[in-house]
């Protein structure tokens, strides 16, 4: 990920991924994401060298509405 490119947040995406956005340039504590997700697989990633080492990779799954 290069945030200082044009593509560089999705160039490197696997494929069938989108990037959806993100926080940035917030102040200390918690930045709040709003977003509507559809069934399916999902993953948060930090913008940082090697996210999955430091614990800064997420992956969740979102079910069907109850």
């Amino acid at each position: 990920m290069n945030w200082v490119l044009p593509e560089g947040l999705t160039s490197h995406s696997p494929e069938g991924t989108t990037f959806i956005g993100g926080a940035m340039e917030m102040m200390p504590g918690v930045s709040y994401y709003y977003v509507n997700l559809k069934p399916g697989t999902y993953a948060w990633i930090a913008e940082v060298p090697d996210p999955a080492s430091k614990g800064m990779l997420k992956v969740f799954t979102v079910g069907p509405p109850q």
